[in-house]
């Protein structure tokens, strides 16, 4: 049986994707910009670290994801993620650059 599929809502779906796994600092100027220094993603709300990710826009705001033995869930959105490819909230910018970028396998609950 798959990851977590017991408790999951009626109706929803889950998958095992290959993502590309990259990093930001969300209050960063460097990671998100100028237009986002307070560190509001694109759904509208506060971007926690080690909770939310940005992905792209076939994957909806709320999505939980596992990856790297967490969850995640999305809650932005970034000018460069596109398809299979997820940007995780880590405290800074040197966090973000340390992450660098990884190639995992990471269930998405839809």
């Amino acid at each position: 049986m798959a990851l977590a599929a017991l408790w999951m809502p009626v109706g929803a779906s889950a998958e095992w994707i290959k993502a590309e796994l990259t990093a930001y600092g969300p209050g960063c100027p460097h990671c998100v910009g100028k237009r986002r220094p307070d560190g509001i993603g694109a759904a509208g709300h506060k971007i926690k670290p080690y909770l939310h990710c940005a992905a792209d826009k076939s994957i909806a705001f709320g999505t939980r994801i596992y990856a790297l033995g967490q969850w995640w869930i999305v809650g932005d959105r970034g000018s460069r993620i596109r398809g299979n490819r997820l940007d995780l909230a880590l405290p800074s910018h040197r966090a973000a650059k340390k992450f660098g970028l990884k190639r995992e396998r990471v269930w998405v609950e839809r």
